[in-house]
């Protein structure tokens, strides 16, 4: 049974629906249902309608239509104080199986229930189709996935689209379900389409979720484009596996790039269980980041946490380009790695002009080998840092390496015009034999160090600290050209101008200047290897 309060099922040419009102109705026990139409089977345009029902039913449900086969476009509507309940349940649209136009339409005191996929415009779309929602506002929304094994968000629950959201707002939404967000729960691959959204702001969102969960999308298939993004909002569910601002996870493999620019995350707070990111949790995707910032950001995980990206753990390429993270704390109670921009990553990494400034960086290691702490990066195999900052930082490490900008570097590390100043770099109470470094934690590879500066800084560690790197874990190859130390404080064991401990196949320090140390509790090592211009160098 189709039942809508105009017309339950249309198979009409061009229908158009203008200026109508329904007011306090109520729809029951009907297998498709719409606040206007049950089921459209024909193109439809909706302007200038108010709905106010109360519906349940047993398969598709929408506050305007329940399920739609040919291009709508709904205009200037409003939805409000609603309850809808079904199996795919949608504020306006339980269904979509065609294209659709969303301009200047509204949402506001909506309670959703479902069985199944729940959004706040779109339950679910099934189809290589396109969505696009221009000047739209959800607001005051709650919405329950009562199986929580199906995906929900405040716009479109599970989209198989081409979707592109414009000048939208979503506000004020409490979401229980298992892949949830404030725009699209579960962005699936099935016609390779992606999502790009354009000058969004997501304010005062309540996520609760089993799986992945971010506030453009949860789980994204394919890729994404993100631009204007504002947002700031609370995640805090410790059983969800991927959260983020942006996106909770990213599945897709290096065929797709997914790119956020121009966009912020202020004033919000990430707690989960694993794999927490600022702008993505967990990516095995090509990523571009460019001009983003976080301020006022609060991140919590026990597995790989970082400000922009918590993990990525594929060989893909990521770039990341002037780009700010400030005032901010990250947090790591349990295993792996954490760091300023990107917690763990065995991607192909290029970062530039980042800027890190008065960031709190604390990691509680378990007994683990191999992790990182750092201002930029805490595990990394191949990168490349270029014009890079941290300032007015604190760096604190339990039982692993931390660092400056790198806390754990796998295999091959450039690091060119880079500074470390009024930062403090700890590593305290470890059960390995790991170290605090004032660029590189622990070095297992190639190193290159050009041109940059640390100043100003407090080093304190258990077992081995450097000015540049703590410890050289085998036979590598090190190379420091053109820099400077001023002014350091360490606290250790074995403290090195250069390095804590050395084991070298290759070392070489040209034009480089250090000046103001001051060792406590620890035994100054003479590591000058292969020195060509060294200056005012103590204890060598």
């Amino acid at each position: 049974m189709k039942i809508g309060t105009l017309i339950g099922q249309l198979q009409s040419n061009q229908t158009d629906m203008q200026n109508i009102s329904v007011l306090n109705s109520t729809i029951c026990n009907s297998n498709i249902s719409g606040g206007l139409v049950g089921l459209s089977q024909n193109s439809i345009k909706i302007q200038r309608c108010i709905i106010t029902i109360n519906i349940s039913s047993k398969s598709n449900c929408g506050g305007i239509i329940g399920e739609s086969y040919i291009f709508v476009k709904i205009q200037n509507c409003k939805v409000i104080d609603s309850i809808l309940s079904s199996y795919y349940t949608g504020g306006y649209i339980g269904q979509l199986n065609s294209s659709i136009q969303f301009i200047k339409c509204s949402q506001t005191s909506l309670t959703i229930q479902s069985t199944c996929n729940a959004g706040g415009l779109i339950a679910i779309t099934t189809s290589n189709n396109s969505i696009q929602i221009d000047y739209t506002h959800i607001e005051n929304i709650n919405i329950e996935v009562i199986l929580t094994q199906y995906s929900a968000a405040g716009l479109i629950g599970v989209s198989s689209a081409y979707v592109l959201v414009n000048n939208s707002k979503v506000q004020n939404i409490k979401i229980l379900s298992l892949n949830t967000a404030a725009l699209i729960g579960y962005q699936q691959q099935i016609y390779q389409q992606e999502a790009t959204f354009n000058q969004i702001t997501i304010v005062n969102i309540n996520l609760q979720t089993q799986s992945s969960s971010g506030l453009c999308i949860g789980l994204l298939e394919t890729q994404v484009s993100a631009r204007h993004i504002n947002i700031s909002i609370t995640i805090q569910n410790k059983s969800i596996r991927s959260s983020a601002g942006f996106v909770g996870k990213i599945t897709s493999n290096n065929q797709y790039l997914s790119q956020f620019v121009n966009s912020s995350i202020c004033e919000s707070v990430i707690i989960s269980q694993s794999y927490v990111g600022g702008i993505i949790g967990e990516t095995m995707s090509n990523i571009h980041i460019n001009n983003c910032s976080t301020n006022k950001l609060v991140l919590i995980s026990d597995i790989n946490c970082a400000g922009f990206i918590g993990s990525s753990q594929s060989l893909s390429n990521i770039d990341i380009t002037q780009s700010i993270i400030q005032n901010s704390s990250i947090l790591s109670n349990g295993d792996y790695s954490i760091g300023g921009i990107i917690g763990i990553t065995i991607s192909n990494v290029s970062i530039t002009n980042i800027t890190i400034k008065y960031v709190n960086i604390t990691a509680f290691f378990a007994n683990i080998s191999g992790a990182g702490a750092a201002g930029i990066i805490g595990k990394a195999d191949i990168a490349i840092i270029i014009n890079c900052s941290v300032e007015y930082s604190i760096i604190n490490s339990v039982n692993q390496a931390s660092a400056g900008l790198v806390g754990y570097s796998q295999l091959n590390l450039t690091i060119i015009n880079c500074s470390i100043n009024n930062s403090v770099i700890n590593n305290n109470n470890s059960i390995h034999l790991y170290s605090t470094g004032g660029i590189i934690g622990v070095s297992n590879n190639t190193v290159l160090i050009d041109n940059c500066m640390i100043s100003n800084c407090t080093m304190d560690s258990i077992t081995f600290s450097g000015s540049f790197i703590g410890m050289q874990l085998k036979d590598s190859s090190i190379q420091i050209l053109n820099s400077q130390v001023h002014t350091i404080q360490m606290r250790c064991k074995q403290c090195g101008i250069i390095s804590g401990t050395v084991k070298l196949e290759s070392y070489t320090v040209k034009n480089s200047q250090s000046s103001g140390y001051n060792y406590i509790n620890g035994n100054i090592m003479n590591n000058c290897v292969s020195f060509d211009i060294l200056t005012n160098m103590n204890g060598c």
